[in-house]
C-alpha cells in the first residue's frame, strides 16, 4: 500500500513538472518572437519601450530580468518609428508584440496598406500617423478593425474633408493621431 501512495506522489510531481515545462516553453517561444521583432525594429532605426522600463519594478522582477532576460520578463508596449524611412512591410514584425499599446509612425512614408498590418493588435491605445500617406479612409478601416479606435477631440492635426464625421468622445481607449 505504501508503494501506491509513493507512486501517486511521483505521478503528481511529474504532472506538475510537465505543466510547468509547457508553461515555460510557451513563454520562451513568446520571448524569442519578441526578441526577433525588437531586433528587426532596431535594425530599421526604431526603438521600443518595455512595460518594466520604470523604476517601480520590484527587486524580484529585476532579479528575474538578469536571470531570464528582459524579453522573458517584460513585454514590449511601445514602438517608435517616427521620422524613419520605413515601408509598409516593415510593420509585419509588430504582429509578434501582442502587448503593444503605442505605435508612433509620424513622419514616415506609411500608406493605408501598412496601417492594415496593425489590425490584429487588439491592445493598441495610441497610434500616431500624422504626416504620413495614410488617408482618412485608411484611418476609418483601422477604427473598424479595432473597435475601440477613436479620435480624441483636438488631436486630429491632419487635413479634414468636408462632411467628415465629428471626433468621438474624449474618454475613448484608443487614439489615432492623423
Amino acid at each position: 500500500m505504501l508503494n501506491l501512495h509513493f507512486q501517486f506522489r511521483l505521478q503528481t510531481m511529474l504532472a506538475v513538472l510537465a505543466v510547468f515545462l509547457a508553461w515555460l516553453g510557451y513563454h520562451a517561444e513568446r520571448s524569442h518572437r519578441q526578441m526577433r521583432a525588437v531586433a528587426a525594429i532596431e535594425a530599421l532605426g526604431g526603438h521600443v519601450s518595455y512595460r518594466g522600463d520604470t523604476d517601480t519594478a520590484s527587486v524580484l522582477t529585476h532579479w528575474l530580468e538578469r536571470g531570464l532576460g528582459k524579453h522573458f520578463v517584460f513585454p514590449v508596449t511601445a514602438v517608435y518609428f517616427a521620422g524613419r524611412p520605413i515601408d509598409d512591410a516593415d510593420l509585419d514584425s509588430l504582429a509578434d508584440l501582442p502587448a503593444l499599446e503605442t505605435v508612433n509612425l509620424a513622419s514616415t512614408p506609411l500608406t493605408d496598406m501598412g496601417l492594415e498590418r496593425l489590425n490584429g493588435l487588439r491592445r493598441l491605445k495610441h497610434v500616431d500617423v500624422r504626416f504620413t500617406h495614410v488617408s482618412e479612409e485608411g484611418v476609418k478601416r483601422l477604427r473598424l478593425a479595432l473597435p475601440n479606435a477613436k479620435e480624441q477631440p483636438g488631436v486630429n492635426t491632419g487635413p479634414t474633408t468636408a462632411g467628415a464625421a465629428k471626433p468621438a468622445k474624449a474618454d475613448c481607449k484608443t487614439v489615432i493621431y492623423h
